[in-house]
């Protein structure tokens, strides 16, 4: 079992399970979005894919996200300010473990 330093976020068993580049993502039952960060380098195209992937399997309608950024890296500038621009075209609310 793990403690809870190190506990992140799981698809549970049943779960459609979506793997991406910057994330794995779920639905939960309530049809929030999970994602839990993969640490791998962030770049301005690679979000802006994961940003129509989730408005692909959302049917492009806002959605709520859980996000575990705990295992991710950092965004440089360029995303970071694109992320800034665009994530309220994506999301209707945001919460973020880090």
């Amino acid at each position: 079992m793990q403690d809870a330093s190190t506990k992140t976020l799981e698809p549970p068993p049943y779960a459609r399970v979506y793997e991406q580049q910057l994330a794995t993502l779920w639905f939960d039952d309530d049809g929030m979005l999970n994602a839990r960060a993969k640490n791998v380098p962030r770049t301005l195209e690679m979000q802006q894919e994961m940003y129509t992937f989730i408005k692909e399997i959302s049917g492009n309608t806002r959605v709520c996200l859980l996000a575990d950024t705990s295992t991710g890296s950092a965004q440089d500038k360029a995303t970071r300010d694109y992320t800034a621009r665009e994530m309220h075209t994506v999301f209707k609310a945001m919460a973020i473990i880090s």
